[in-house]
């Protein structure tokens, strides 16, 4: 029962995701429902079938009925309202308009560029320098760093900029087909430059982010993307997916035995690669089985205002912190943020069956309405089509984590250039 009900909801999930991609191409809307089948759908399954190779960590020392179907009920339910949700947006006529010249555009991704190099220049000296840098990414991108900075980590998320810069040029290019020469010398440098913060971020999320906005741009600008490319895409993000850490530190450390790793690692990581990634995706559903079977309290949907108060508690108040705290501590007992709940634990841990509804059309409004006033696949305006490119891998977060607190605070660049589009570059909602 439980395969056919996972089934299910993989062909409704399936259907959904075609009938985005027909009408907006890859969207924001179409990314969540890919990352909601490997999340809610492949995770589960793995877990029945080879759970102490999935589940995290964190879950090993409860028990958990795994096989039970009352949490794949209410992820059918989730899903209904989140479509009903977007169904409900999908009907607004409005988009984003922007008149912007050549000049302009230029201008724009100069700027951001400058913002996003000044950011990571800062974080580098920061932190003592290119050398100390290299040699502790994954330390400082971890938090475990012992020359933790929060100001640095701050500061560096405006190097996020830097891509955006990226993006704009590479929609200006495409939409324009001929550029000069001065803009093909700023489109190198700011893809030479954006790899190398990429490659500093020492995470495989920023590069699989980087390819897709890539594709989102060049679908919505050529309305296809060629067999041969998507084979490619799938090969790489694959292999950096799985040997993405080991690529990184090998790049750092001269002692990297490379003979020893294809011999002992390489064949074994490729034959489990489908537990090993699933697993990185095991916490969501964990995390809603776990509230669903053991006897917990609600949170009655005060994680959508308690992030509005934040401020206060540099004031001394006493602010609830964010929902990730409270999962992670009845998951693990410590008082922490690493275990986010997922979109569909969120809306439980909120008020039961009546969150999940609330929260799942709220997320299918909150999708499908950048869809629609981004308008991609019809969208001509280099600066649009860039941020829209970003906001496609970045705002999934909140169906991966659902965390409203830790989004706001991990996307304020993002936050501040939409505020920027609509009162800056005084970009107009017009009628379609």
């Amino acid at each position: 029962m439980f395969i056919l009900i996972s089934i299910f909801i993989f062909i409704f999930l399936i259907i959904w995701s075609i009938k985005e991609y027909k009408k907006y191409g890859i969207s924001l809307t179409f990314m969540t429902i890919i990352w909601s089948i490997v999340i809610y759908v492949l995770a589960p399954l793995a877990l029945v079938t080879s759970y102490y190779e999935v589940a995290s960590p964190r879950f090993l020392r409860n028990y958990y009925d795994i096989e039970s179907i009352f949490p794949l009920f209410v992820i059918i339910i989730f899903f209904i309202s989140m479509f009903f949700g977007s169904i409900f947006f999908d009907k607004v006529d409005f988009k984003f308009k922007l008149e912007a010249s050549h000049n302009l555009i230029r201008k724009t991704a100069i700027f951001l560029f400058t913002i996003g190099f000044g950011s990571l220049l800062f974080f580098i000296y920061t932190y003592g320098g290119l050398d100390y840098v290299l040699s502790n990414m994954s330390q400082i991108r971890s938090g475990t760093d012992d020359n933790k900075n929060y100001l640095a980590a701050f500061v560096s998320s405006f190097s996020k900029y830097m891509n955006l810069s990226f993006f704009i040029m590479l929609s200006f290019w495409m939409i324009n087909k001929k550029i000069s020469n001065f803009d093909y010398f700023l489109f190198f440098i700011f893809a030479l430059l954006t790899l190398f913060s990429i490659y500093l971020s020492a995470g495989r999320e920023a590069g699989i982010a980087f390819l897709i906005s890539i594709l989102v741009i060049y679908l919505a600008v050529y309305k296809k993307i060629p067999a041969l490319t998507v084979a490619i895409f799938s090969i790489f993000s694959f292999m950096y997916i799985l040997f993405g850490k080991t690529f990184l530190f090998a790049l750092n450390n001269e002692n990297f035995d490379k003979d020893d790793f294809i011999d002992n690692n390489f064949l074994s990581t490729i034959s489990n690669s489908y537990n090993i990634i699933v697993s990185e995706f095991s916490h969501q559903y964990l995390s809603l089985v776990n509230f669903m079977q053991y006897d917990y309290s609600f949170r009655f949907f005060g994680d959508y205002a308690y992030w509005l108060f934040k401020p206060f508690k540099l004031l001394g108040f006493n602010i609830p912190d964010s929902i990730s705290y409270y999962n992670t501590f009845i998951v693990h007992g410590v008082w922490d943020s690493e275990i986010p709940p997922g979109g569909i634990a969120y809306g439980y841990i909120q008020f039961g069956i009546l969150g999940v509804i609330i929260h799942g059309f709220i997320l299918g409004c909150f999708f499908k309405f950048f869809d629609v006033v981004f308008d991609p696949k019809n969208q001509k305006n280099p600066i649009l089509l860039g941020f829209y490119a970003v906001l496609v891998t970045s705002f999934t977060y909140m169906l991966s984590n659902s965390d409203p607190a830790l989004f706001l605070q991990n996307r304020i660049p993002n936050i501040i250039f939409l505020l920027a589009l609509l009162f800056v570059f005084n970009t107009k909602l017009v009628r379609k």
